[in-house]
């Protein structure tokens, strides 16, 4: 019994979590500086989508993801997957679960329509990477 439970402890902790944003994206970099802040443990690592080849990895290119291991989680179900793995208060965001995926995925893309006029990115050189947003 004991056993399973350190199993099971330890594949959650093993997790492969990385999240794909859009380095030109004023709300994604403010999104993804929350993210590393509340982020205590480091699960995350992060990719630009500007920096891949999302062709090739099949990761869409109009929206947050997250990769955890091989299944990929985009739109508004990736924001509540990121925030559930951010401890206690990120448990909280399992509520919005409740909201039917197509009903929130609807409120994702409009918030995501308007995001540059009400989210400036900040002035970088090329691209922000997420090293620099702690």
């Amino acid at each position: 019994m004991g056993n399973n439970l350190e199993r099971s402890a330890i594949s959650i902790s093993m997790d492969k979590l990385t999240v794909h944003y859009d380095g030109k994206c004023g709300l994604c970099l403010k999104s993804l500086k929350l993210i590393k802040w509340l982020d205590h443990r480091e699960r995350f690592e992060y990719r630009d989508l500007n920096e891949i080849e999302v062709e090739t990895e099949n990761i869409p290119v109009d929206s947050i993801s997250l990769m955890v291991n091989n299944t990929l989680y985009t739109k508004s179900s990736a924001v509540i997957k990121i925030l559930s793995k951010l401890g206690m208060l990120g448990q909280l965001a399992y509520i919005f679960k409740i909201i039917p995926r197509s009903l929130r995925d609807r409120i994702y893309d409009r918030i995501a329509r308007h995001r540059n006029r009400f989210f400036q990115a900040p002035p970088c050189k090329n691209n922000c990477n997420a090293e620099n947003l702690r």
